[in-house]
């Protein structure tokens, strides 16, 4: 089937090396909408235990159980680190904050993303 003057592989976009880099960070289960909902709740970054009161306390990205937030709670800590004591999520912090588009912050959690996980 051809879209855009494209044959669609059957690869997932995340997979597609031909699709924009947004899409495979997305597709990737990166929690970008997650991250960006926990960190846009305040204006300085916070240790690590009070971003994991916020996702398995205060429920702030709504998961319907104590267990679906903790495996979120898990998931997301992994990827992005989530410490202001740690020196890569701080620098993460001050560029996030900079950020003045949605593609910026997506490219900057990206980096980050690539920086923790190795891919």
């Amino acid at each position: 089937m051809r879209r855009a003057n494209r044959v669609n592989s059957g690869l997932v976009p995340a997979l597609d090396p031909g699709v924009a880099w947004f899409s495979r960070l997305s597709a990737r289960s990166a929690l970008y909408t997650e991250l960006r909902l926990l960190l846009d709740a305040d204006h300085e970054p916070l240790a690590t235990k009070e971003y994991c009161a916020r996702v398995l306390e205060e429920n702030c990205l709504a998961r319907a159980s104590g267990a679906a937030r903790k495996k979120l709670w898990q998931e997301l800590k992994s990827r992005y680190l989530l410490d202001r004591e740690r020196p890569l999520f701080a620098a993460f912090w001050q560029e996030w904050r900079r950020c003045q588009s949605e593609a910026e912050r997506g490219l900057t959690a990206y980096i980050l993303l690539r920086s923790t996980t190795g891919w």
